[in-house]
């Protein structure tokens, strides 16, 4: 029998923080299993994206000082939510 088991997250919190979305940009993790290459090539694309992530010292700095990409760090569950309320789109290039 195959079948799938959700990880849990507390919908009281993980529900969209607005109906009406305003800002204009996507959204990504990053981590040491980030495909980099393809993030970048979003970037130089002219695509804002917005990204987030603890593990700061896997990234690059073409990745970092990139004028289309806001590397935000460590993020409460609050600002996750709004951040993923608010973004065009989800957007996890990863490595396997």
């Amino acid at each position: 029998m195959n079948s799938v088991i959700y990880p849990p997250l507390d919908l009281d919190i993980y529900k969209p923080s607005t109906s009406s979305p305003v800002e204009d940009y996507v959204l990504t993790y990053l981590g040491k299993e980030s495909k980099f290459s393809l993030i970048k090539e979003i970037a130089d694309l002219g695509i804002y994206i917005k990204a987030f992530g603890s593990k700061l010292s896997y990234i690059p700095s073409t990745i970092l000082k990139h004028s289309n990409i806001e590397c935000l760090g460590h993020v409460s569950d609050e600002t996750l939510v709004d951040l993923y309320t608010n973004a065009h789109y989800t957007f996890f290039p990863f490595t396997d």
